[in-house]
């Protein structure tokens, strides 16, 4: 991560991704070799999840939702709350958004950055990327109905 530029900054959303093969090792990984800084909000994990991102992770950083605060229906509020936090400590130009159970292929992985250079002056808000989500396991993995939306 580089302390002088503010391209691309992670987003990254957790629940208990040890015990699911160990997403959070992988995923981390990723998001350091290609964002200046990352951000994570652990939804109510109890296999070491949380604790992993605090060895990693600036603590200021991470938002945990308490366990009586874990519900489906509140998932929005906690994401929202991670992008007001990202953004108090911007500006970014750009905002990678993932699960950790979420990976990008190995060329969507190299080019990421390149790719937010080439459009940084563009008018586009967001784009989509195709990625597999390892849901169930690296041996397991689902795309969404929108996989083939992407661009």
């Amino acid at each position: 991560m580089s302390d002088k530029e503010s391209l691309l900054v992670g987003f990254l959303k957790v629940r208990n991704e040890i015990i699911r093969e160990g997403n959070i090792y992988r995923c981390l990984q990723n998001m350091k070799d290609i964002c200046d800084d990352i951000y994570a909000i652990d939804d109510s994990s109890y296999d070491g999840t949380f604790e992993y991102l605090k060895s990693q992770l600036p603590e200021d950083h991470i938002i945990r939702v308490p366990p009586d605060k874990h519900d489906f229906s509140s998932e929005l509020f906690w994401k929202q709350e991670l992008i007001e936090l990202i953004h108090k400590n911007g500006p970014w130009n750009f905002i990678f958004w993932q699960d950790a159970d979420e990976v990008l292929d190995a060329k969507g992985t190299a080019e990421i950055r390149n790719f937010c250079r080439a459009n940084l002056h563009t008018q586009a808000q967001a784009w989509a990327f195709h990625y597999a989500q390892l849901w169930r396991g690296t041996k397991w993995a689902r795309t969404d109905s929108e996989f083939d939306d992407g661009w």
